[in-house]
């Protein structure tokens, strides 16, 4: 059984987070950092999505703000609205994984690097 890694996502805003606390020194943690390291982010992104059970969640406001697995479109929506630039095609859905699972880790390093400030 793969060990989850929870994504919060919103497609109104560019923003993918970790939506569960980890251990910095755990082995997910470190998965996540690899992903951050100069060079092609694609092969530990990948390792991420193959060895985690990645499941993308929404804070819904409709439902007052309870999580909610997202829907596919979403997912979709999140990624163009983080990568507008980007010629990636995001309707390939393995590719957006990629694109969230780096975003989510590079937010963690960002996250860690601030506490290291305080």
């Amino acid at each position: 059984m793969k060990d989850i890694l929870l994504i919060e996502i919103c497609p109104k805003e560019p923003r993918a987070d970790l939506a569960q606390d980890i251990d910095a020194e755990s082995t997910l943690a470190t998965d996540l950092l690899d992903c951050t390291k100069s060079g092609d982010a694609e092969p530990a992104c990948d390792y991420v999505a193959q060895t985690y059970d990645v499941q993308f969640i929404v804070a819904d406001p409709a439902l007052d703000y309870a999580r909610r697995p997202a829907l596919d479109s979403e997912i979709t929506e999140t990624c163009k609205a983080i990568y507008f630039d980007s010629d990636s095609d995001f309707d390939d859905s393995d590719i957006c994984e990629s694109y969230l699972i780096w975003e989510t880790a590079f937010t963690f390093v960002q996250s860690l690097e601030s506490e290291g400030d305080s």
